[in-house]
């Protein structure tokens, strides 16, 4: 069933109502607090974009672990250079490709009920497959809990509206987090410090990690206005007969 006309203001103004709140939260005081469970969810995405990119080059995936303080580490397993590049790249953008998929897909009405579910069945199997972190499993437990509350209790307009911001907050997170990519380490907690993605990019193909830092950050700044010009374009179109 296509969108009935009705219905399309509603979910125009669902979307920049999603967008208006992303951008308010990122703004005023404790607004970081509030968005606290889609900061864990986009941790959540990072890492197991690592762990699904290493299972797709033949590598294996042992465990995600998610911490409180907004990180997390996907502990994987290659055997060759190239296949560790692309396990780093794959956390990097497994959070923005992520977002963006939710942002598009979305934006078909039937689509959203699907999302939802989708996303409460991943962060349950995550748990049960991969997920090993004390805060990881209840992290993910508890907002496949919430996801599917909100799923089943929202009424359509709302529902897309939640779909559009989990989806802008994910493709957003890539921007907050951009300083990532342009440094060579990462640190976990007052006392772990790790070498960053595209810091172990660079030691297994070569070159400065900002050589591989500058083209991730423009591919997704790409990605994200490619989205936003795909969702413009989903509400712009005319409604279909049934």
């Amino acid at each position: 069933m296509a969108r009935d006309r009705e219905d399309l203001p509603s979910f125009r103004k669902a979307f920049w109502g999603a967008a208006l709140l992303s951008l308010v939260l990122w703004i005023i005081p404790f607004g970081g607090l509030l968005i606290y469970p889609v900061t864990v969810l986009a941790t959540w995405a990072h890492e197991l974009g690592h762990g699904l990119t290493a299972l797709l080059v033949g590598g294996e995936l042992d465990s995600l672990e998610l911490f409180a303080g907004g990180g997390g580490v996907a502990h994987t397993r290659t055997s060759e250079p190239w296949q560790l590049a692309l396990v780093c790249l794959g956390g990097l953008l497994g959070t923005p490709l992520g977002g963006i998929t939710t942002l598009m897909l979305g934006s078909y009405r039937r689509m959203v009920p699907v999302l939802l579910g989708s996303l409460v069945v991943m962060l349950a199997l995550s748990v049960v497959l991969w997920v090993r972190s004390p805060f990881g499993m209840v992290a993910c437990l508890g907002l496949a809990v919430l996801v599917g509350v909100l799923g089943w209790r929202l009424r359509p307009a709302r529902r897309f509206l939640l779909v559009q911001f989990i989806g802008l907050q994910l493709a957003l997170s890539s921007l907050s987090r951009m300083d990532y990519l342009f440094t060579g380490e990462a640190r976990l907690g007052p006392t772990r410090v790790m070498t960053s993605d595209v810091g172990i990019i660079a030691d297994a193909l070569g070159g400065h990690f900002l050589m591989w830092g500058i083209p991730i950050a423009v591919l997704q700044l790409a990605l994200l206005y490619g989205a936003y010009r795909f969702v413009d374009w989903r509400l712009d179109q005319p409604t279909k007969p049934r």
